[in-house]
């Protein structure tokens, strides 16, 4: 455990995390509308280590700020190179731990981090889990109105399950039998949006193992 945190701390000195990138489709609109953003961390000895061990680790050691905040600012800068690129209209969806939500100056970090990377606070989408929600306290409460101020997209647990019957991840798509002739068109659009780009493409793949 000790030996984990250890080099935890020295992947992120060292830049060793990577982002890939998953695509969600809209199965009305027939098309891509977002990017979920997905850490991976390439061990050198234990090989893919999974989100499940980082961020509980990254939580209880505080090493889930730094880390979050690299994760928020890395994904909104590779979304704002997408649309200069004229990919399209897309949201980026990250994940918040809920110790992000209750650090002070939360609101004003991702603000910075957007103005930096240049992207529109519209076009991104801060996943918060629903428990954070409940009894939130009076400085969660104050980070929400302010990123609400801001314009950034807010989606909880229970807005995504209700979203699902009509919006579905590429992973989901793909089953035999769920993906038709009319939405062939997605997989084409998805893979020449991931033409050239290792990211999008290691996603595209992880979506269809």
């Amino acid at each position: 455990r000790l030996q984990l945190e250890a080099e935890l701390h020295e992947a992120l000195d060292a830049g060793a995390f990577e982002l890939h990138f998953q695509p969600q489709f809209d199965l009305v609109a027939n098309k891509i509308t977002g990017w979920e953003t997905l850490l991976r961390w390439p061990h050198p000895t234990r090989g893919w280590v999974p989100p499940q061990e980082i961020i509980p680790m990254a939580e209880e050691t505080g090493l889930i700020l730094p880390l979050g905040r690299w994760i928020l600012s890395q994904a909104c800068q590779e979304a704002a190179r997408w649309q200069q690129e004229g990919i399209g209209e897309f949201s980026i969806s990250v994940n918040i731990s809920p110790r992000q939500v209750e650090a002070p100056g939360f609101a004003a970090e991702v603000a910075q981090i957007l103005a930096e990377a240049r992207l529109a606070p519209r076009h991104l989408e801060l996943e918060i889990t629903e428990a954070l929600l409940m009894r939130p306290t009076p400085q969660v409460r104050e980070t929400l109105q302010a990123l609400k101020a801001q314009g950034a997209a807010r989606v909880e647990d229970t807005v995504r399950i209700k979203k699902a019957l009509q919006t579905a991840q590429y992973g989901h798509l793909h089953r035999p039998g769920l993906l038709g002739k009319p939405r062939r068109g997605l997989l084409a659009n998805a893979v020449m949006m991931a033409h050239g780009r290792p990211g999008f493409l290691n996603s595209l793949q992880d979506a269809v193992l």
